[in-house]
């Protein structure tokens, strides 16, 4: 099934009490890509999510960071530590405009830190 046909179903044994989102790990720490997620989120995503259940929560998993700095075309982003927190940034920014700046549904949303777990490995290692 689709996300779309997981997500409309209305009877009570298929409600969804969270819902668990990822993206490509330099979408969040990229401004445009950051934007158009997070219009999606806003247009799309929350209105399926909130018809399904208003009251399901969005996790959001902060993904890791590259150990090596540069590699699949991420020089622009930084070391791995400033590569991470613009991961951070960008989840906390799809968090914010679900919760504050959503007109029409009210959603809750949280991020799973594992990027930042990963990261205090990385630190602890290198």
């Amino acid at each position: 099934p689709t996300v779309q046909e997981l997500l409309q179903r209305k009877d009570d044994n298929n409600k969804w009490d969270f819902v668990v989102m990822n993206e490509h790990t330099q979408a969040p720490a990229r401004q445009s890509t950051r934007e158009e997620l997070q219009s999606t989120l806003l247009q799309h995503y929350a209105p399926l999510i909130t018809s399904n259940n208003p009251k399901a929560t969005i996790i959001f998993v902060e993904t890791a960071a590259y150990r090596l700095q540069g590699i699949n075309n991420s020089q622009d982003l930084g070391t791995t530590s400033q590569f991470q927190q613009k991961v951070r940034e960008g989840i906390q920014s799809y968090i914010q405009v679900l919760q504050h700046d959503n007109k029409t549904t009210t959603i809750s949303a949280q991020m799973a830190p594992v990027g930042t777990a990963f990261l205090h490995v990385h630190n602890d290692n290198y």
